[in-house]
């Protein structure tokens, strides 16, 4: 009994203590109750001009973050500042230095998920580089349609344009460190995720997807002359450096019909059989408030329909296999076989 409470005692100090993780980057992270640190980037110059902290609550304001210096024998202090980051996240904040960085070792401490633990983030700083003065070139595709289902109105569409920015020259040195996003007409434009000006490395930016509002639900960038520029910035946000800006008109009648995954233009044929699916009713519901599949099932063009999205991992349940019949009437007569004796024994 000694010992087990002794070890809930080892335990408990263990989750008390500051958690050190080893990192290279300039994006500080809680994760939101996840004990991660500094993410992504292994190259960063001395010269960076702050730090992103992600709190995981909105509670803790910028109380328990500080920077230090680390060298053989002793901890020196960063005097640094905390600020609302740009993006204007609540659980964000720019941890920012109020000192000339040299190269070498530095643990960033903040506070864990909703103010619990301690973290420490090592960051390696290596040799300052010129800031960026421009993001690099932006492309933006025209504008596309995808089928992705029926609904009652008929075939349901999806709208988007693609986006892809080539770095310039000038942020080689910060591939791993600044993060991009689209704008348009000057606001963060949204995404196929649903979110609003989502930042991303540039290292890893290729072709994003931003929905344009030519279906009946109208959610994205509203159709008509739209002029697209990606920014990129630091991970705390400034500042913010610009592409190129390039005006389309987006006109719903012009998208151009493609498979969702690869943007194979459809052919005609395949257009006309989404095109031929009228309206579908809603299925009634059974009195439990299910649905009656079996009323579902009597229209063969449901089940012969390219219903589901390429590439989405789902599928519409089918007729158990023989194998699957089988396994199943042997576990059956397991548990009544078990059944029967347990009532003999009684």
């Amino acid at each position: 009994m000694k010992l087990s409470f002794l070890a809930l005692f080892i335990a408990a100090l263990a989750m008390l203590a500051p958690q050190s993780a080893r990192a290279e980057g300039g994006f500080v992270a809680d994760g939101g109750c996840r004990d991660s640190s500094l993410a992504t980037a292994r190259r960063v110059p001395a010269n960076i001009p702050g730090f992103r902290i992600e709190l995981g609550s909105v509670l803790w304001g910028g109380s328990g973050i500080s920077m230090s210096r680390l060298s053989d024998t002793t901890e020196t202090l960063v005097p640094t500042t905390v600020l609302p980051h740009p993006a204007e996240r609540l659980d964000w904040l720019a941890l920012e230095p109020l000192a000339e960085l040299a190269p070498g070792e530095y643990l960033i401490r903040h506070p864990g998920c909703y103010g619990g633990r301690v973290l420490e983030s090592a960051v390696t700083l290596g040799e300052a580089q010129p800031l960026p003065t421009d993001a690099g070139t932006l492309e933006v595709s025209q504008l596309y349609l995808v089928y992705v289902g029926f609904g009652e109105d008929g075939p349901l569409r999806d709208y988007f344009v693609r986006t892809r920015l080539s770095a310039s020259e000038g942020m080689h040195p910060w591939y791993f460190v600044y993060e991009t996003w689209t704008t348009v007409d000057g606001a963060d434009a949204p995404t196929s995720g649903g979110s609003l000006g989502e930042r991303r490395p540039i290292i890893n930016y290729q072709w994003d997807r931003i929905p344009v509002g030519c279906s009946s639900e109208g959610y994205g960038v509203a159709p008509g002359r739209r002029v697209f520029r990606a920014d990129a910035a630091p991970p705390n946000g400034r500042p913010i450096v610009s592409s190129n800006t390039v005006d389309v008109e987006l006109r719903c009648e012009d998208a151009l019909p493609v498979d969702y995954d690869t943007l194979r233009p459809l052919t005609p044929e395949e257009i006309a059989e989404w095109e031929r699916m009228g309206p579908r009713p809603p299925p009634p519901s059974t009195s439990d408030g299910g649905i009656d599949l079996d009323a579902a099932a009597l229209d063969p063009d449901v089940t012969r329909a390219p219903y589901a999205r390429s590439g989405c991992g789902c599928s519409a349940p089918g007729p158990a296999t023989p194998a699957a019949a089988a396994l199943g009437s042997l576990v059956l007569a397991a548990l009544l076989l078990v059944l029967a004796r347990t009532r003999r024994t009684r």
